[in-house]
């Protein structure tokens, strides 16, 4: 097996993981039905299946991305930083795609000298102002 591919709920953890310095979303993204359990089981679950893996590429998939290049919109997002990219480290995953702004962007984050992830965002080519 080459890679493995993690997809995630980006609605249930964007509107209901707990950050402290951020309140949950109320807006027309957040699904109401959606409660905070289940954002922390999905962590829960990444992480347990992150571990398990024996592929040499782990790639996650998100709707949001954890970082934004756009002039407008959202811009960062703290909450996915503060949750995601210690997995991504702790577990060596390479590649996280994300959409929801409109342009194309790619960074890279170094997590130490041996440990880098490298972020897709593309928003499928609607117009974002960004």
């Amino acid at each position: 097996k080459m890679a493995d591919f993690f997809f995630l709920d980006g609605c249930t953890l964007e509107c209901h993981l707990d950050y402290p310095d951020e309140p949950p979303r109320k807006k027309k993204d957040c699904v109401d039905s959606v409660d905070r359990k289940l954002a922390n089981e999905m962590m829960t679950w990444l992480d347990d299946e992150l571990q398990k893996s024996q592929a040499p590429v782990k790639i996650v998939v998100n709707h949001w991305p954890i970082y934004s290049a756009a002039k407008k919109g959202h811009g960062d997002f703290k909450k996915l930083q503060s949750y995601l990219l210690p997995l991504f480290k702790k577990h060596n995953v390479l590649m996280y795609f994300s959409g929801h702004d409109h342009l194309l962007q790619y960074l890279k984050v170094n997590h130490d000298e041996t440990s880098v992830t490298h972020l897709f965002g593309s928003g499928a080519g609607g117009y974002h102002g960004g």
